[in-house]
């Protein structure tokens, strides 16, 4: 049994993953940006329609992470480091129990 060359070039960047930082941002600047009871939006604390505000976002840069990422789009296999230490080949441990 041969084992596969590793790949040549490194995996491509993905570049659009970096967009779930910003909703991480908003909910740390939480405090800073919303810590007033004033305005009222809807009847609820500013801080609280902020959160909500907040959750919202995070749904649509999820969903704007996910349809940039060439990878999810092509449905292709993760890139995981350690494959490349071990040239793509896995135990799945069946192979003790037979």
């Amino acid at each position: 049994m041969s084992t596969p060359a590793p790949d040549q070039h490194p995996p491509r960047r993905r570049w659009s993953l970096l967009l779930l930082l910003v909703p991480v941002a908003l909910f740390v600047l939480t405090p800073v940006v919303a810590n007033t009871v004033q305005p009222r939006i809807l009847g609820m604390p500013f801080m609280l329609a902020y959160i909500i505000g907040a959750t919202i976002a995070t749904w649509l840069f999820v969903w704007l992470a996910a349809r940039f990422d060439h990878r999810y789009r092509g449905n292709e296999a993760e890139y995981v480091p350690v494959d490349h230490a071990f040239h793509g080949v896995h135990h799945t441990g069946e192979e003790e129990l037979s």
